[in-house]
């Protein structure tokens, strides 16, 4: 034992060591490096002007903008999975950061700074926390619709609450219509020279955007060298705001708000300190962000990394992203989340690493040595105007349209949620949403989707009645439920297959096929065990079908199965119904197709063939020839000939089927080759053996073939004349005549389905 000691112990170490590693780090070339510096200085040029603004949304001094921008940000690029994410303030954080402390002090206090401390350690430990439990699977739960609405309505909310810094003049109000009435109310008021800063700022953000992003890419300038200067613009406007207020003195001279003095250097390590009533009142606002800038952060990274065919792990994305959080809130930043524009000009840049990342906090922890005086005359109203930008993309007006036509009730949840945030504020409106989505989901669940099956010709494929033509018997029911059993739609279920039975008076048996069943938990169990008495006291047998593995491994653990009988439990459904005594003498009731259920099953794609046997068209072929009688087979290709002759030889090769030649060998498709009729047939890979000789290369593939007559069945043993051939070029077809007698075949054979069944 000591001597295996050695070895292993340090292996072990290595790999929990590696693990902890950067993801970027074990695979980094130094080639690498020169775009990673590139797309990080670009990434600087547009973090640095938004940490700013979007610390002035929060309600804090835009310094803690830029402390939130520079260790969060290294300590994710060390522990996240994303190389391309790029970590710090982002609009909507700021929205609840400012919602929620608000509530306890007032923006640009002490306390108020302090609480935005405590705020972001409690979404750290919640990320961290749920991260380390392996909980993100919880996230799964916000909808698309209630994030969607979620975003819209903040983006109106930010951008009403930054029009008090565009005019220049105290507009108050806690709710969306009460800030934009305010506004208009003060209309009158506005400060000419901060009016019209912020609408210049405005304007060229949004002439960068619109208008010259599109003029540079039909230029011969690389996209890196476009992504550059458009990602400048937020920089552009912060340093000729800066310029004209500090020449022509706008801040003494007309009243322009200003952003004043930022110390110089970087954020020192402080532990806030907080009441636990304070702890309690930001728990709500904590949860939320963690919801919101979670899904957020997530989505962007899994984006961008399926652009490159990398994947993340979202475990530890939670955990970065709380220790990234936990960093903020020891040194003076605020809570951080993985930014969609940032990131998309960090890919955009070239970023492809990690590496990029500690480039960009770098560069800011440079200008917090250094640079920081020069921002003392910048304008609150370019700060302002950079987030309403920034902030008009996320309102999509044509979401609620889409959501609308795939699903109303989504509909639904997104005009509700999109009322509550604006009408309850941002953190009772996300938890509004999310209440509200899993009630759907709960009220659908209740009301699993069940339909009454039969067999589409003489296959093994049953479907559902009202969709399809089918075959159905009067003394059987086939029914399939299209949800895992639970104890909010037992009772559902079980009147629905009672009122089955009931309108069906001929029925003595009900198959319950569990195809989409998943689980099955102890109130549904009670439910069958009820409604198997229930059932059998009216003459009727209850039977299941098609039971998935681990439903029925938890089956064999109660004896619900000894009350049912072993017997009544069958692999597939068209074993069920045939041990029924639904293979003989069927009645034919063939139901009209009907589209009034939108949860039935979609409309088929498949067609019965002349032989019963159920099988997929495939697409329309490059060559198509009719044969006329007698003809068994059409070859075509580069020299290669298909033919079947002999007397004993049974082929049915039904209208539509393929005769696909390749490489050495042949297959053929969708036609009947011995073993009895119905069975498809696929020969492929004859490439050797007796009078078999390949055809060269890659050959053409989709040869329609038509047989004019049908052959007997051959039994076991048959031989099957010359089947292929090497030759000359071009298609040809193969009459029985013209075949040759070099067996292909012999003797028993088994042969596979074709692949499109």
């Amino acid at each position: 034992m000591t001597a295996l000691a050695g070895p292993i112990g340090p292996a072990r170490t290595a790999r929990a060591m590696s693990t902890w590693l950067p993801v970027w780090l074990r695979d980094y070339r130094r080639t690498d490096l020169p775009s990673d510096v590139i797309a990080g200085l670009v990434t600087a040029v547009l973090l640095i002007p938004q940490s700013m603004a979007y610390a002035q949304l929060a309600g804090l001094p835009p310094q803690v903008g830029l402390y939130a921008s520079v260790l969060p940000l290294a300590v994710y690029a060390m522990l996240g999975t994303s190389r391309q994410l790029s970590v710090g303030p982002v609009a909507i954080t700021s929205l609840l950061v400012y919602s929620g402390v608000s509530a306890l002090a007032a923006p640009g206090t002490a306390r108020f700074v302090e609480l935005a401390l405590v705020l972001a350690l409690l979404v750290g430990a919640a990320k961290l926390l749920m991260g380390v439990l392996r909980l993100g699977e919880l996230l799964n739960f916000i909808a698309h619709p209630v994030l969607a609405a979620f975003t819209s309505a903040s983006a109106l909310i930010i951008a009403a609450g930054q029009l008090k810094h565009i005019l220049g003049v105290p507009v108050g109000g806690e709710r969306l219509h009460q800030v934009l009435a305010q506004a208009a109310a003060h209309l009158g008021r506005a400060n000419p020279a901060t009016l019209a800063i912020g609408l210049a700022t405005i304007a060229l953000l949004v002439g960068f955007r619109k208008g010259l992003r599109p003029a540079l890419g039909r230029t011969r300038l690389r996209p890196l060298a476009v992504t550059l200067v458009v990602s400048a613009a937020p920089l552009v406007t912060v340093v000729l705001g800066t310029l004209v207020t500090w020449l022509l003195r706008l801040d003494a001279s007309a009243g322009v708000a200003v952003v004043g003095a930022i110390p110089l250097g970087l954020s020192p390590l402080r532990v806030p300190t907080a009441t636990a009533a304070d702890v309690t009142a930001l728990l709500p606002a904590a949860a939320a962000i963690v919801l919101v800038s979670v899904v957020e952060s997530i989505a962007v990274a899994k984006s961008l990394a399926s652009k490159r065919r990398q994947a993340i792990e979202p475990n530890r994305e939670l955990v970065a992203l709380g220790a990234a959080n936990l960093a903020a809130g020891l040194f003076s930043g605020y809570p951080v989340t993985g930014g969609f524009a940032r990131s998309v000009v960090n890919d955009q840049a070239g970023a492809v690493s990690g590496a990029a990342s500690l480039v960009t906090a770098g560069a800011i922890a440079v200008i917090l040595l250094f640079f920081t005086p020069l921002f003392a005359f910048l304008p609150q109203a370019v700060l302002a105007a950079t987030v309403i930008v920034a902030v008009a993309g996320l309102v999509d007006l044509a979401e609620p349209r889409r959501i609308w036509r795939a699903n109303r009730s989504d509909a639904v949840v997104w005009a509700m949620t999109f009322a509550a945030v604006l009408s309850l504020g941002v953190e009772r409106g996300i938890f509004a949403g999310v209440g509200t989505s899993l009630a759907l989901l709960l009220w659908r669940s209740s009301r699993p989707h069940i339909a009454i099956v039969g067999r589409l010709g003489e296959s093994e494929v049953y479907r559902n009645v009202r969709r399809h033509a089918v075959t159905t018997w009067p003394h059987v029911v086939a029914v399939r439920v299209d949800e895992s059993l639970f104890f909010a739609n037992t009772r559902f279920l079980e009147q629905a297959l009672l009122k089955i039975v009931a309108d069906r008076p001929a029925v003595r048996h009900l198959v319950l096929i569990g195809s989409a069943v998943n689980f099955i938990d102890s109130s549904a169990l009670h439910t069958l065990e009820s409604l198997l008495h229930e059932l059998r006291d009216g003459g009727v047998e209850l039977h299941l079908a098609e039971i998935k593995g681990p439903v029925m491994d938890g089956l064999e653990r109660t004896d619900f199965l000894d009350h049912l009988g072993r017997d009544h439990v069958h692999l597939t459904t068209d074993r069920a119904l045939r041990a029924l005594g639904c293979d003989d003498d069927p009645r034919d009731d063939r139901h009209e197709i009907r589209h009034d259920d939108p949860h039935d099953d979609p409309a088929p794609r498949r067609q019965p063939n002349a032989t019963g046997s159920h099988t997929r068209r495939p697409p329309a072929p490059p060559v198509g020839v009719a044969s006329p009688p007698g003809v068994v087979a059409l070859a075509s290709g580069d020299g290669v000939m298909v033919g079947v002759s002999g007397s004993d030889v049974a082929v049915d090769v039904s209208v539509g089927a393929v005769v696909a030649v390749g490489g050495s060998g042949v297959s053929l498709g969708t036609g009947n080759v011995g073993g009895g009729p119905g069975t498809d047939v696929s020969l492929g890979g004859l490439g050797s053996g007796s009078g078999v000789s390949g055809g060269g290369g890659n050959v053409a593939v989709g040869v329609v073939v038509e047989l004019a007559s049908d052959v007997p069945v051959p039994e076991p043993g048959v031989d099957v004349g010359s089947g292929v051939s090497g030759g000359g070029g071009g298609s040809k077809l193969v009459t029985p005549a013209q075949s040759g007698s070099a067996p292909v075949v012999s003797g028993p054979y088994t042969v596979p389905p074709p692949s499109w069944t």
